[in-house]
């Protein structure tokens, strides 16, 4: 009888062991769900946009689980504020990639961003002036800027950021106008 188990012991071992030898899971990229209050601003020469503060939703995804690419993050956003009279549709759609390096809790993040904004309504600084009026033609919707966040803090899976910037131009032309935005504050959770 001890014979007839020891027989079948190579074959029950090597049952046991498969699943050990077997590859991990791979891990997925990890996720981050987003939102904030920004302030967005237009400045040119002559005109300025009084200060808009918007609420702000941003999706970001790493685009791999280990090494460098677990620091490139892609995402995008929306921002918005209540319509006006001079801005019927203020929502600004975003797209950004990000590099973060990560110590501790506390996590930078740098990187470009490209837009389009129905917020970008020029007011002539010196009253009614033309050349106010041409920078305004000048100015289209779509922006390129650079951004970062030096206070971005990871508490688990909770995100806290404050004082992200992001200085950039209206598109076409280049220069038309710089356009600054400010996130005061921003919440968010890794997925």
């Amino acid at each position: 009888m001890m014979r007839n188990w020891m027989k079948w012991l190579p074959a029950c071992l090597a049952l046991v062991a498969w699943p050990a030898q077997a590859e991990p899971p791979a891990k997925s990229p990890a996720q981050e769900l987003s939102a904030g209050l920004t302030n967005i601003s237009y400045i040119s020469s002559y005109s300025r946009t009084p200060q808009i503060f918007a609420a702000e939703v941003a999706y970001h995804r790493a685009l791999g689980a280990e090494g460098f690419l677990s620091r490139v993050w892609v995402g995008g956003g929306l921002r918005g504020h209540l319509p006006t009279v001079l801005r019927p549709m203020p929502l600004e759609v975003y797209v950004q990639a990000r590099v973060t390096a990560r110590f501790g809790i506390w996590e930078a993040a740098a990187g470009p961003e490209f837009g389009v904004s129905g917020m970008a309504t020029l007011y002539p600084l010196l009253g009614d002036n033309d050349v106010g009026q041409i920078e305004q033609k000048l100015l289209g919707p779509a922006y390129f800027g650079f951004g970062a966040a030096p206070l971005r803090f990871h508490l688990g899976p909770v995100l806290l950021s404050a004082l992200e910037f992001n200085f950039g131009s209206s598109l076409p032309p280049l220069g038309s106008a710089t356009s600054v935005r400010l996130t005061l504050i921003r919440l968010g959770v890794n997925l």
